[in-house]
């Protein structure tokens, strides 16, 4: 008998990473474009900046396999981290905050707001807590 403790993984690990950030998550400025990057390993360069629209602005969708961030151990953690990219020569300050939907291979999804300041660890056992948000 196997005797299976916390939450369900999916075998295959593939996701889909959609960020969003507008006016329900309280963000309208053009200070907000950073580079992506999980365990310091370049993942894209994401533009938030909505100042002169005032609109939701969506970057992605991102469809991953986060076995390529582990070492065979779904609780390993990872880091999710920004780094700001400047505008303009002067610019010493970024949006903070950023907001994504995680969503799983079989269609569950949660929202996740996070750091854009500083780095977020998170593990496969924990990002499974969208199994149970339903599709």
């Amino acid at each position: 008998m196997l005797l299976r403790m916390g939450p369900f993984v999916p075998d295959d690990l593939n996701v889909v990473i959609l960020f969003h950030f507008g006016p329900d998550e309280g963000h309208q400025c053009d200070m907000a474009e950073f580079e992506w990057l999980i365990n310091n390993q370049h993942i894209a360069n994401l533009n938030f900046n909505n100042g002169s629209t005032g609109e939701e602005v969506l970057q992605g969708p991102f469809h991953m396999n986060l076995a390529q961030y582990l070492n065979s151990d779904l609780c390993a953690p990872f880091d999710f981290s920004f780094k700001g990219i400047k505008t303009t020569p002067e610019q010493t300050a970024w949006h903070e905050g950023a907001a994504f939907d995680f969503t799983w291979s079989t269609g569950n999804k949660k929202t996740w707001y996070i750091s854009t300041s500083t780095p977020t660890k998170f593990t496969c056992c924990e990002l499974s807590s969208a199994i149970s948000d339903p599709p």
